[in-house]
């Protein structure tokens, strides 16, 4: 009888610490994990990411020619060529236009468009434009455009025009990405 009550004992003992090794074992499991990350990506050796839209190579400024009162293409502002040239969307990608900024005097409001192609057609009259109205009180204005206006490859110069003509060109800028 004494030795039946210890081994019965001992069974219960070994079950009871089998039920709390496999309640601890996922605790456990998740602490060396953690462990492990904060090694490897600590304050003394991280691990750096990069957003691809903010990089250089991706950004795009356009400036176009609203001081000389046609509707004139945009051109790209490269700082490596002095001329410009009428800029047009690459083939496999998307200009994404996330601010413009222009500048009018003379009070009241002024009305600027963005014209561009919605195909690849070229310029078939299958164009789209977007209007921004802002205040002509000689200030710089810029229209923040979240999460961006989507202009895609057609092979055709974008163009922009206002109702008057403004203090200095019309920027737009954004970034390019694929398709």
């Amino acid at each position: 009888m004494r030795f039946a009550k210890r081994l019965l004992m001992g069974i219960g003992t070994v079950g009871l610490m089998a039920s709390l090794a496999i309640a601890v074992a996922p605790t456990t499991a998740h602490g060396l994990v953690a462990t492990l990350v904060q090694i490897t990506n600590g304050a003394a050796n991280p691990v750096f990411t990069q957003d691809i839209h903010g990089s250089a190579t991706h950004i795009l400024e356009l400036a176009c020619p609203t001081d000389q009162g046609n509707l004139i293409d945009c051109s790209q502002v490269d700082p490596s060529t002095p001329t410009l040239t009428a800029y047009a969307v690459p083939k496999g990608q998307n200009f994404v236009v996330t601010q413009i900024e222009t500048q009018c005097g003379g009070g009241g409001t002024d009305s600027l468009s963005i014209i561009y192609p919605l195909t690849d057609a070229g310029n078939d009259g299958n164009l789209a434009s977007r209007f921004y109205g802002f205040p002509c009180d000689s200030t710089t204005v810029e229209v923040s455009l979240q999460p961006g206006l989507v202009i895609p490859y057609s092979g055709v110069a974008i163009l922009a025009s206002n109702s008057r003509l403004t203090s200095n060109p019309t920027y737009i800028r954004g970034y390019l990405t694929a398709n």
